[in-house]
Parts: C-alpha cells; sequence; structure tokens
C-alpha cells in the first residue's frame, strides 16, 4: 500500500469495523537483519483511541501519546501513522492539536491524515504537508478487506455494532437470576456429597468437565436458563474458572467464546464481568485486540473492582503482545490437568451438574 488512498481504505479491515470519531495510529516495523525484503517498513500493529469519551483533550493527547510511546518502544516501531477520522464541527482543531502533540513527543510520526469519514471517494487531507490531499479507495474492494474476509473475519458497520454482540437480554437474566440460588444450593450439596478435600477435587473436576461439555455442544443447542445459571455459579469457582482460560488455545476458543457472549448477555454485576473477560482472553490471545477492549470495557463496567479484566486491560492498553499472555495460559493448563480435564478429546462424557 504505497499510497495514502489504499491504505486509509484498508483501516475498516485492519480494525474489524468502519472507524468514526477515532484517532487510528498505525506502527510500522521493518524486517529482522537477514530478511529477502530489506528496507521496506510493513505493519506491525493498529491501535483506536475513541475521540467521543474524553472531556479533557489536552489530558487526553497526553494520555495517548504515553501509550503509543511505550508500545513503540517495546515493539521497536521504526514510524507510525497517525488517520484521524472525525466529522464533527471541531474536527480540524481537534486533528490539529493531536498531531501536534504527537510530533512533540518521542514518536516518530511520518504521515497523518485526516478524513470525515471512511467511504469510498471520501476526500482525505495531509496533516503534515498543509494542501496535499486526495480520495479514499473504496474500502469494500481494498484487497486487505479481501483478504480479511477470506480469512473467515467479518467488517463490522461500526464499533457499536460489535458492542451490541454483549448487550444484555432483560428476559434471560431475569430467568438466569432466578435460578443462581437453586443452582448455587445444588453446587455445594453436590460438593458435600464427597468427603474431605479429595471430594471437593473431583466435584470441581466433575463440574469443568461439564462445562467443557457445554462449549462442545454450543454449536448444536443454546444452553437454557437452568444451564447458564448452574454455568455462572461454576465461575464463581476460582479453580474452574482459572482453568477454562486454557481453552483460548484449543479448537474449542470459537465455541467457548459463543458461550462467553452468551453468559455476557444474561448476567449482571461480577458474574457478568467473569464472563466477558473470559471472552476478551479469548480474543486479545487471538490477536483481536479491538473485540477485546470492548468486552474488557464491558467488564469493567460490569464490576469496576474486577481483577482479572484490571490486568488484561492495562496490558491491552500499553500494547502488550498477545503471546506475553502465555504465562495466563500455562497457569490455566496446569489447573486444567489437575483438574482431569481432557482438552484434546472430543469425547468427554457430559456429566452435568444439574
Amino acid at each position: 500500500m504505497d499510497e495514502p488512498s489504499a491504505l486509509l481504505a484498508a483501516i475498516p479491515a485492519l480494525l474489524g469495523f468502519y472507524p468514526t470519531r477515532s484517532l487510528v495510529i498505525v506502527l510500522l516495523t521493518r524486517p529482522l537483519i537477514g530478511s529477502t525484503i530489506r528496507g521496506v517498513e510493513s505493519i506491525h500493529a493498529v491501535v483506536r483511541f475513541d475521540l467521543d469519551t474524553h472531556t479533557d483533550p489536552a489530558t487526553y493527547a497526553r494520555d495517548i501519546t504515553d501509550m503509543v510511546e511505550s508500545m513503540c518502544l517495546r515493539e521497536n516501531t521504526t514510524s507510525t501513522m497517525a488517520v484521524v477520522v472525525d466529522d464533527r464541527p471541531t474536527a480540524d482543531e481537534t486533528a490539529a492539536h493531536l498531531v501536534g502533540v504527537l510530533r512533540a513527543s518521542a514518536i516518530r510520526l511520518t504521515n497523518a491524515w485526516h478524513l470525515d469519514t471512511v467511504v469510498a471517494h471520501t476526500r482525505y487531507h495531509d496533516l503534515l504537508t498543509p494542501g496535499r490531499g486526495g480520495f479514499i479507495e473504496d474500502p469494500a474492494a481494498s484487497m486487505v478487506t479481501f483478504a480479511h474476509v477470506m480469512g473467515g473475519h467479518q467488517i463490522r458497520s461500526s464499533r457499536h455494532e460489535l458492542v451490541d454482540l454483549f448487550t444484555p437480554d432483560p428476559g434471560l437474566t431475569t430467568l438466569v437470576s432466578a435460578q443462581i440460588k437453586p443452582a448455587l444450593t445444588r453446587f455445594h450439596h453436590q460438593a458435600r456429597a464427597l468427603p474431605g478435600e479429595e471430594g471437593a477435587h473431583v466435584h470441581r473436576g466433575a463440574t469443568a468437565s461439564w462445562m467443557l461439555a457445554q462449549v462442545r455442544a454450543i454449536d448444536n443447542a443454546v444452553p437454557d436458563s437452568g444451564d447458564l445459571a448452574t454455568m455462572v455459579v461454576a465461575l464463581r469457582d476460582p479453580l474452574i474458572r482459572d482453568s477454562l482460560f486454557c481453552l483460548a488455545a484449543t479448537e474449542h476458543r470459537d465455541r467457548a467464546s459463543s458461550l462467553w457472549r452468551h453468559l455476557t448477555r444474561a448476567t449482571t454485576g461480577t458474574d457478568r464481568a467473569r464472563a466477558a473477560t473470559l471472552y476478551a482472553y479469548n480474543a486479545y490471545y487471538s490477536g483481536d485486540t479491538v473485540v477485546a477492549a470492548i468486552a474488557l470495557n464491558i467488564a469493567r463496567n460490569a464490576d469496576p473492582d474486577h481483577v482479572m479484566s484490571a490486568l488484561l486491560e492495562v496490558a491491552l492498553q500499553h500494547g502488550v503482545r498477545p503471546d506475553f499472555l502465555a504465562g495466563i495460559l500455562h497457569s490455566a493448563g496446569a489447573i486444567a490437568a489437575d483438574l482431569g480435564i481432557d482438552l484434546t478429546s472430543t469425547d468427554t462424557t457430559n456429566r452435568s451438574t444439574n
């Protein structure tokens, strides 16, 4: 993508949705020594910041700069590009301020553009060279978009469309809430049915295996409110919950994400935060940081004191690469193994705790 028009048209595919009122930062790196392609920069990461939520532009610009500087240092970024998408009357002033703060920092900003919206033939303006500009290509016809779709990924019309995937279902939430107390009583009764610590360990293993069976079955049947209530109670157990983070590195990740999203829509408070965090970890580990950020924001809104979502949010904001999350994965795998959960077999017995 040598031309700005092509890069700007690729932004929706790079993010997974069409941005509005956003600052998009593109981080570039050069190939390592020994590569057959020398001197050519490539896109290493794309980060988006919302321009609609801040109340103090000066502080917000500094916060953005601090985060981008941190990412550039850690990832050995060679240069950056900024894209301001803003259709408000104050857009020119906002874009100029943001670019001014970025240029005054240690960030090597080589290109910056402003456009009202990411739509075919929209005019863009060069923020570093006044008077220069052009018209963007059709995002739908972008080769990056084609590759993204062929890879099985959707491009949403807006960030709000992604947020809507987690919108609470009031009717389902009411049904699940009414069945949590009986599910909790059942959970403790079954745990006490087996004596001592060994009995509790066996019960956890059976419950975790049942959860895995629900993950595997999600393509065929959505759990009813009773099963969802049982899952909510199971996720309140730290060992069971932590063991399920390891699904992010298995063939079950997409199905698990589907179940976690369903649970997120069916719960409130800390229970909603737990389900959203499991979903966020799956997305983060697979490299879908945009969706991970949305899920973490939902988790933090549901329970501001939720520790795991706070830790993941800090990691995401500072550009920590997904492969750096392997520590969580290894710990989860060790817990799963200790509980006797088989993540490789496809014929786990459906040992329901109902």
